[in-house]
């Protein structure tokens, strides 16, 4: 299994989506030696898929995140307080 990425990798793997469609993973490992099927869905799916967002959390995301934490840990701190 490889390391990092690189930016041929990257293009290929967009190019291979594009003509290929998603979900075809294991038939496209061909084209990237040393590299698996997962690999290839996850770089797609958490890096390169055109629908990801990745601009910074607008105040109301982190403020449903903080509320969110607080919710989980808060019967976590009450047990270890009794």
């Amino acid at each position: 299994m490889k390391g990092q990425w690189t930016e041929e990798e990257d293009a290929k793997l967009r190019a291979l989506v594009a003509a290929h469609g998603e979900g075809c993973w294991s038939r496209l490992v061909d084209y990237f030696p040393g590299r698996i099927g997962k690999q290839l869905r996850e770089r797609w799916n958490h890096e390169l898929a055109p629908n990801i967002n990745k601009d910074a959390w607008s105040r109301e995301e982190e403020a449903i995140l903080v509320r969110g934490r607080v919710f989980i840990l808060l019967p976590c701190l009450s047990r270890s307080f009794s």
